[in-house]
């Protein structure tokens, strides 16, 4: 009988001979990290950058020089004293109302 020696045989560790044989970067592929690191950190700067403008451009309530164009504004100047009245009173007797609904219930 004739053995087979391509089956008996040993492969070498792969991730043994790669911790020995790994001498370290070249000055060209640390050249390159670094500049993809750069360019990274510059990416991240700029779309952080952006992010901060839309919160600062952002206002909740409008400044007094854009007022006049604001519908609150615009809504303001339409009414006359008897539709404050009547708004004050319809505002007040719902949130009595309300009042009186919560006092119940203790």
């Amino acid at each position: 009988m004739a053995t087979d020696n391509s089956q008996n045989t040993t492969t070498p560790d792969v991730s043994a001979t790669t911790k020995n044989s790994f001498k370290g970067y070249s000055m060209n592929e640390l050249r390159y990290q670094r500049a993809l690191t750069a360019l990274q950190m510059e990416f991240c700067k700029s779309k952080i950058s952006g992010n901060c403008d839309k919160v600062k451009k952002f206002r909740f309530l409008p400044s007094p020089s854009s007022a006049s164009s604001s519908w609150v504004s615009k809504f303001l100047t339409g009414l006359s004293y008897t539709d404050y009245a009547l708004l004050g009173f319809s505002t007040f007797s719902t949130i009595r109302k309300v009042i009186k609904f919560f006092r119940k219930k203790k």
